[in-house]
């Protein structure tokens, strides 16, 4: 048979932790390999057989955690997780188990299969095989915007649902890990059609993350201070700032980035990228954010609140300060400022 396709994954092994009591994968040192190559072989033979003879779930579980893992979305380098992922391969997956809330009819004597036979008839299914478990199925589409997974995944999901299946939401982040399996009458299909739907979210509104707080535990807010008072606020706003600066992580960039309109682009090494608000993800990005440097850059002058950048050789930058002041608490006033401190008190410990 010929490759039905070519991409690659992380294969992740397992170990059994003495202090946890329990097998656990091994996260810092994933393995590159062809996707194909895993599951088309089968590499844990006896191990799995003996997960899909055990009848009784809570056993069946345990000796699961023993098999290795893949990433069926992503490539990662030094660990697992966003922050480590390399390069999205194309390929979205989706998993379908029966469960007593969700596909009960699954559970049925002749149903897995009918099932298997309905989703290997639609013209997306690259793969569909038997999961680690032997009670449940999962599958993969190629997609046509990897950096869209999401939207992607939505759209599939909806697709399934209209059939009757409803998939779990697990794969629908590109890093999701799932045990690896081999099944031996394995669906591949090297014409399937690019899936290219997608439901595109509705742009969020745009307010303050933290409201005006008037009260706090049962005392007004004032402003009545001694200069010592204010001199030692100072200091100590100061000295947050700096803390937020130097210890903000992309999830709060994402958070205040997102919450404002900008759309999620892409990820790469320490670098997060967004298009701004107004602006298709598929006409580029705008703006990206460094994880290790601590700073935005904008590329586009279309960029809204630009004059509070600061000009560089080809673009301008700001800190996390700056974005959150401007896109997350919507200016540099008084009571901007004190949103923005309530924000960082609630993130940065």
């Amino acid at each position: 048979m010929s490759r039905p396709f070519n991409e690659k994954c992380s294969l992740y092994k397992t170990y059994y932790s003495k202090k946890l009591g329990r097998y656990c994968f091994s996260v810092k040192d994933p393995e590159t390999v062809s996707i194909y190559d895993m599951l088309s072989f089968p590499w844990q033979g006896n191990l799995e057989n003996e997960v899909r003879a055990i009848e009784n779930k809570d056993k069946r579980d345990t000796l699961k955690k023993r098999l290795k893992g893949i990433t069926p979305s992503m490539v990662h380098a030094g660990g697992r997780g966003a922050k480590y992922c390399v390069e999205h391969n194309g390929l979205m997956a989706f998993d379908i188990d029966p469960k007593d809330t969700e596909n009960p009819w699954l559970k049925k004597p002749g149903m897995l299969e009918e099932a298997k036979k309905m989703i290997c008839e639609i013209p997306y299914t690259v793969y569909c095989g038997l999961s680690a478990s032997g009670r449940g199925l999962w599958g993969l589409f190629r997609i046509s915007h990897p950096h869209l997974h999401k939207q992607h995944f939505d759209a599939m999901e909806a697709a399934f649902l209209e059939i009757g299946i409803v998939i779990d939401k697990a794969p629908s982040s590109p890093s999701s890990l799932r045990f690896l399996a081999y099944d031996e009458n394995a669906y591949y299909n090297e014409h399937a059609e690019l899936f290219d739907k997608r439901i595109v979210p509705e742009p969020k509104k745009v307010e303050p993350l933290i409201k005006k707080r008037e009260r706090i535990n049962g005392i007004k807010v004032t402003n009545e201070e001694t200069d010592e008072e204010k001199k030692q606020r100072q200091e100590d706003a100061i000295a947050l700032c700096e803390k937020f600066n130097k210890e903000c992580k992309p999830d709060h960039i994402d958070e205040i980035l997102t919450n404002f309109g900008f759309n999620y682009h892409s990820h790469s090494g320490l670098r997060y990228r967004y298009t701004r608000p107004n602006k298709e993800v598929t006409a580029g990005l705008s703006v990206d954010y460094h994880e290790g440097k601590r700073t935005l850059f904008c590329f586009s002058d279309a960029v809204p609140g630009l004059e509070h950048w600061k000009e560089e050789e080809g673009g301008w930058s700001c800190s996390p300060l700056t974005a959150l002041l401007i896109y997350g608490c919507g200016g540099k006033t008084a009571k901007d400022w004190a949103m923005a401190f309530e924000y960082i008190k609630s993130k940065i410990q």
